[in-house]
């Protein structure tokens, strides 16, 4: 691993000092929102990497993740924190599938994005 593989660009610093739970509401709406609908609404590590790096301006692989280097490793530990929040408020799991890279919406998440939206999912992680 090179030297700049393994330091944080100033976007990822800048994220990882934001507060947990603003990030977690944030990336849950803008994660499940669009697939709110389904029977069974879910979204993978992958797209859950890529929304947040989208939303906070940072560049990574689009095709695949490297664990192995950042800002992908740190990015993937943050949003393992993220599903943990999830996790412990009861909005959002990890799902059902064998490569546990599935993160499903449950029934208390949807109904917290589908009344309140973020400030309501907010709250919830506080």
């Amino acid at each position: 691993m090179s030297k700049t593989d393994s330091v944080p660009s100033v976007e990822v610093l800048a994220l990882l000092r934001q507060d947990r739970r603003d990030i977690a509401a944030r990336l849950l709406a803008s994660a499940f929102v669009p697939v709110i609908d389904d029977p069974y609404p879910l979204t993978t590590g992958a797209r859950l990497g890529e929304s947040l790096a989208r939303d906070a301006g940072i560049r990574v692989s689009t095709w695949s993740w490297s664990i192995r280097r950042n800002p992908d490793a740190t990015l993937a530990r943050l949003i393992l924190e993220l599903v943990l929040l999830w996790e412990r408020a009861g909005l959002a799991c990890r799902g059902l599938a064998l490569d546990a890279n599935e993160v499903v919406l449950l029934a208390h998440g949807e109904e917290l994005l589908r009344a309140g939206g973020v400030d309501a999912v907010r709250r919830a992680l506080a």
